[in-house]
């Protein structure tokens, strides 16, 4: 097995077998919070990756990065001035919601529960807590509260002046297309 000298010394510096001097450098990337290396031993990536996670060292991670939504659709801005809307929406345990659209790019962060997702046409998609959301845009869905409650943060990016959610007046007809 051939670990680089590097990575081994950053594994037994996390592991308190040997202490640094000043600040740790590396030519190892270190991406997300885990330290990749050849032969990746599973039990041993998630001791270092905790490790990385307790330090206070800055991070950041790509939650998601998307052309399309939950169901394969695609998705346009609307025209006019730009406005982003960030909403924190709490759901009861059992709760249904009324099916309903958004004629924009809507996206969103499971916070905690479990919801799954249809859509008037048939598909269906349960999220849990941690996942990252591309919904439908002008498709006609509703969520259903499965282990609650359920709290999402939701952001829609639409124009000024223009609703984020229409809810279904007429069964089957979207009010967002058109």
């Amino acid at each position: 097995m051939t670990i680089q000298l590097n990575t081994l010394f950053v594994a037994m510096l996390l592991a308190g077998a040997v202490r640094a001097a000043g600040p740790l450098i590396t030519d190892t990337p270190i991406d997300a919070g885990i330290i990749p290396y050849p032969e990746s031993d599973p039990a041993m990536e998630r001791e270092l990756s905790r490790a990385l996670i307790d330090t206070n060292a800055p991070r950041s991670q790509v939650l998601m990065q998307t052309t399309r939504t939950w169901d394969d659709g695609s998705f346009a801005y609307p025209p006019g001035k730009a406005e982003v809307t960030a909403v924190r929406i709490s759901l009861p345990d059992g709760h249904q919601a009324d099916y309903h659209c958004h004629p924009m790019p809507t996206f969103g962060y499971i916070a905690s529960g479990r919801l799954r997702v249809d859509t008037r046409n048939g598909d269906s998609t349960e999220f849990k807590a941690g996942d990252v959301v591309s919904e439908v845009m002008n498709t006609l869905h509703r969520g259903t509260v499965l282990e609650g409650p359920v709290e999402l943060l939701v952001f829609y990016a639409g124009a000024q002046g223009q609703q984020n959610t229409y809810v279904e007046q007429e069964e089957g007809v979207s009010p967002c297309e058109g």
